[in-house]
């Protein structure tokens, strides 16, 4: 990046943003009155600060709040106008004497130098028109910028002018002239940024540690408890969400309570319509699951029989809230199932968004009760024929192989071997020869010095691909360059 010292100045009456180089103008001279002058330059100062291309610049303030430059690593504080220039010229050293422009020196990566510049943030303390009047400043575009609030607009010389009329801002640079609506940073929006910055550095706490903090001693009787409790109920929803009937489809399709009792029903038909809205929920129509569920068009006799008895099984497995039904009556075409009946695949998507913001020790802890329900290939045992022709059997799919896999991964990471053997071999149940499964299992048998092992694994996944009747017999290149990796240490 050769502009290194880009930022944005402010929004142009058509919503444009406008960005400038500040190291191109040179000398950016901001007139207007003093607060609101300082609030534009605290804005470039911050803008700088927080911009990735920025990092190796070096800001410079004297009387601006030091908090404006975010903790930036090559932020500096001067004690004079003068004594900010004098720090500058040695901090850009030979750059502002070079034949070349810093743009054309970062261009060509001459040197394998960054040609990093350094801008001074003046404010309308510091007496920066008397210093940039009379220092001899490098040509604009060789490593030094100067940003000065100039009240009383006594820096004639300046490249760049951004000047408050009263018909609004305009920016004077490079020969044009450009209406706009300056950025601006006031003290307590300063206060407000550095807050919301130190708040993201705190380390994430676990919901567990959460619930059972105390933020005042000076709560009201009885609002700690009521806090708590919310804090509580938080805690027990972000691991999944509320249940009481599991309909599984992550294996053969069987339809138990919360605490694994698992249901009966007499026909075939009445599991595949209760797995059917499940899967549905949003969109469960009568007309729906009889297409879904029927090649030909069934009487309606036998499709409320078999809406009938889903109702009573579930009834019979666990008693529905009251004033309730688990499978709702309606006189329109609807056919809600109840909330507390979920899929454990839904229980498995909670887990694994619950678990990607965790760090690996407690994301396995998150993740090994949906491991656990990952038993077999999705609907295994059905001859269902909605599954596959929605996608959804192949999203299923993948959401197992994330889930054993994500597990794995961490459990890899911690030197569980026995884990990452034991959630990929679940995960290899649903999907054969799968790549990134295979791998782990090699590098878990590395790890433990088991070269036969890996040796194994990869017959196991040679043998793989010669049965798949889909497959090129060709293995994955990237494991081809794991098992000559985990087998000749040396090589590599």
């Amino acid at each position: 990046q050769p502009c290194v010292a880009l930022v944005q100045l402010g929004v142009t009456p058509a919503g444009t943003e406008l960005l400038v180089d500040l190291e191109a103008c040179g000398v950016l001279a901001v007139a207007a009155t003093s607060d609101e002058a300082d609030e534009v330059v605290t804005a470039i100062g911050t803008a700088l600060a927080s911009s990735l291309f920025a990092e190796v610049a070096h800001l410079v303030v004297v009387s601006l709040p030091e908090e404006a430059l975010l903790g930036h690593r090559n932020a500096h504080c001067a004690a004079s106008a003068d004594a900010a220039v004098e720090l500058a010229y040695s901090l850009v050293g030979t750059t502002a004497v070079n034949a070349r422009s810093s743009f054309e020196l970062r261009s060509l990566r001459t040197g394998g130098e960054v040609w990093e510049p350094t801008v001074v943030l003046l404010g309308s303390a510091d007496d920066g028109a008397e210093v940039c009047g009379a220092a001899d400043l490098p040509a604009a575009g060789h490593g030094l910028a100067v940003v000065v609030a100039d009240g009383q607009q006594r820096v004639p010389g300046a490249a760049a002018r951004l000047v408050a009329r009263s018909d609004g801002w305009r920016l004077d640079a490079f020969g044009a002239s450009i209406e706009l609506t300056p950025v601006g940073v006031s003290t307590s929006d300063l206060h407000g940024v550095t807050e919301l910055l130190a708040d993201a550095d705190r380390a994430l706490e676990p919901i567990e540690t959460i619930a059972e903090m105390r933020w005042s001693d000076d709560l009201p009787v009885g609002a700690a408890e009521d806090r708590d409790s919310a804090l509580g109920e938080l805690a027990e929803a972000l691991r999944t969400r509320p249940h009481e009937i599991v309909v599984g489809i992550l294996g053969g399709v069987e339809v138990r309570t919360r605490t694994g009792d698992v249901g009966s029903f007499e026909r075939s038909k009445t599991v595949e319509l209760i797995a059917w809205l499940a899967t549905h929920r949003d969109r469960a129509t009568r007309t729906g699951a009889r297409t879904a569920l029927w090649d030909l068009d069934v009487r309606d006799a036998t499709f409320a029989n078999v809406v009938s008895e889903a109702r009573r099984g579930l009834a019979r497995l666990m008693p529905p809230p009251d004033g309730a039904e688990w499978v709702a009556r309606t006189l329109t075409e609807q056919l809600p199932i109840h909330v507390l009946v979920v899929t454990d695949a839904e229980l498995v998507e909670d887990r694994l968004s619950q678990a990607r913001l965790q760090p690996p020790d407690q994301a396995i802890e998150t993740l090994r009760p949906a491991v656990e329900l990952v038993r077999d290939m999705p609907f295994a045992g059905t001859s269902y024929l909605w599954p596959d022709a929605e996608g959804i059997t192949s999203n299923l799919v993948l959401l197992a192989i994330s889930a054993t896999a994500e597990f794995a991964g961490h459990a890899l990471s911690l030197g569980d071997t026995d884990a990452v053997f034991w959630a990929t071999g679940k995960g290899l149940r649903v999907l054969p020869g799968h790549e990134e499964l295979i791998a782990l299992r090699m590098r878990a048998h590395a790890r433990a010095g088991d070269l036969a092992g890996v040796r194994q694994e990869w017959e196991s996944y040679e043998r793989v691909l010669v049965a798949d009747a889909w497959s090129d017999g060709e293995p994955a290149p990237k494991l081809l360059a794991l098992r000559h990796q985990l087998l000749n240490p040396t090589s590599s």
